[in-house]
């Protein structure tokens, strides 16, 4: 069986393929026509005028920090190739739409790493209920791997985890972590 290339995707699929950097600034490498129609652009020049040519562009600002700590959790952090995320995305005529994203982290020969993802349109009502049980899903993941349930004490991965997300958020690139162990010598 042939494999079939990137411009061979039929146009009527739910939901859209595009392909992005995963480092710097994100710059897009493939978006087919789906994810041009999901966005309200005809042409791809408006597409990359609406979104910068970059999939921060592609988020809505007042999600992208969330999303891309999130990615970052889910990928980079924990050494697994795969993201699950839910975003707002404004389209090129100002409406807000709703999608989920599937990513999957891939490297090329040189090093170089890529998201290719699949992005569908999801109804508010259901973003709303995907997100809260995706968040409360991760956190309860989060404290099982991470946190004692005895203790309430984060195991050393967990330690770690909170200071790459805070560090991922941190404006200034720098963290400051201290740790005050009262009679440590018992130990």
């Amino acid at each position: 069986m042939d494999n079939p290339s990137l411009d061979q995707i039929p146009d009527n699929l739910p939901g859209g393929f595009f392909v992005y950097v995963a480092t710097g600034a994100e710059e897009l490498c493939f978006a087919d026509q789906n994810v041009l129609a999901m966005y309200g652009c005809g042409t791809m020049e408006e597409f990359v005028s609406l979104t910068g040519n970059s999939f921060r562009g592609m988020v809505h600002p007042d999600d992208l920090d969330r999303v891309e700590s999130e990615i970052y959790a889910q990928t980079f952090a924990c050494g697994e190739r795969h993201d699950y995320v839910h975003y707002r995305i404004t389209t090129l005529q100002g409406d807000i739409k709703y999608v989920e994203d599937f990513g999957h982290l891939v490297y090329d020969q040189e090093g170089r790493c890529f998201f290719y993802v699949f992005a569908n349109d999801v109804e508010e009502s259901e973003y709303h209920k995907i997100h809260q049980s995706d968040w409360e899903r991760r956190v309860g993941y989060r404290r099982a791997e991470y946190e004692s349930a005895l203790t309430g004490l984060r195991y050393e991965r967990g330690v770690y985890a909170v200071c790459e997300e805070n560090l991922a958020a941190s404006e200034t690139g720098w963290l400051v972590f201290a740790i005050d162990i009262t009679n440590f010598k018992l130990f």
